[in-house]
């Protein structure tokens, strides 16, 4: 007596398969000209095994990546930014392109597409910030604002507390009464004429140069710099909760996990 056995195929789930699926969500078409978003380095015909989600595409990603199994790094700052004319394996980039591809590993990036898309960077800045009634800024950026208004002291204590952070600096006086505030996860220093043409008493950014600040004195308005770090990381479970229910909507399960990383500058 013979049993019949029925034999069931399940086709391959390729990375390219997994990044069509994250570019519907977070579409390339969002980002700015001068950007990099998209497929940094890999093959789009690997079989997708996991997926890490991480701030930066680095050596310390990578080791994650093989401990967890993963192999599609989404990350948010693309390792190619500028035009590549050799492929020296001894730069920071070369280490990182050689591990990826000798891992088998997918970088893709989701940079100024992420920070301009609705439930993206800034909309989650601002809402960790508490802002109401947000709105875009200069496209990139964010405006609201806050229930009640708040001194600049008082919220840079309540913003230090939230974010979890020793330390920022700031542009103003302690007293100043703030209600309308900007923000712009990142490098967002060159939006103060924007905030402050926008009636934005404060603008809470990262990376604000020397000159950057002095501009905002001149325009009156208050700046509050989180850090650039700071003012991104809380993006990442965000993302990976639309990348995990974009996936079961596809039905695709795989493992799915977050490099949180650390900010690497310290204060001394």
């Amino acid at each position: 007596m013979h049993r019949k056995v029925h034999l069931f195929y399940f086709p391959m789930i390729k990375t390219g398969d997994v990044l069509r699926i994250v570019n519907s969500a977070i579409p390339e078409s969002l980002a700015t000209d001068w950007d990099n978003s998209g497929m940094q380095v890999g093959s789009l015909d690997w079989e997708a095994k996991g997926i890490i989600i991480s701030l930066d595409a680095d050596i310390p990603m990578l080791e994650k990546a093989r401990e967890v199994g993963a192999n599609i790094a989404i990350t948010h700052h693309p390792l190619l930014f500028n035009s590549v004319k050799q492929l020296d394996l001894d730069t920071p980039v070369g280490k990182v392109m050689a591990q990826a591809v000798r891992d088998q590993v997918v970088i893709y990036s989701a940079h100024t597409n992420l920070d301009i898309m609705e439930g993206g960077v800034n909309d989650t800045l601002a809402k960790k910030i508490n802002l109401l009634n947000i709105r875009p800024l200069a496209d990139m950026g964010r405006i609201g604002e806050l229930i009640g208004d708040e001194t600049l002291e008082g919220l840079i204590t309540r913003v230090k507390k939230d974010f979890s952070i020793p330390y920022l600096t700031a542009v103003g006086r302690p007293e100043r009464r703030i209600k309308k505030v900007a923000v712009c996860g990142g490098s967002g220093g060159s939006f103060v004429k924007e905030a402050a043409e926008n009636g934005a008493d404060l603008l809470i950014t990262g990376d604000v140069k020397y000159h950057a600040a002095r501009d905002a004195e001149s325009y009156g308005i208050a700046v509050m710099d989180i850090g650039h770090f700071s003012s991104e990381a809380l993006i990442l479970p965000v993302l990976a909760a639309l990348i995990k229910d974009m996936l079961e909507k596809e039905g695709i399960a795989m493992g799915l996990y977050i490099h949180w990383g650390s900010d690497p500058l310290r204060v001394c």
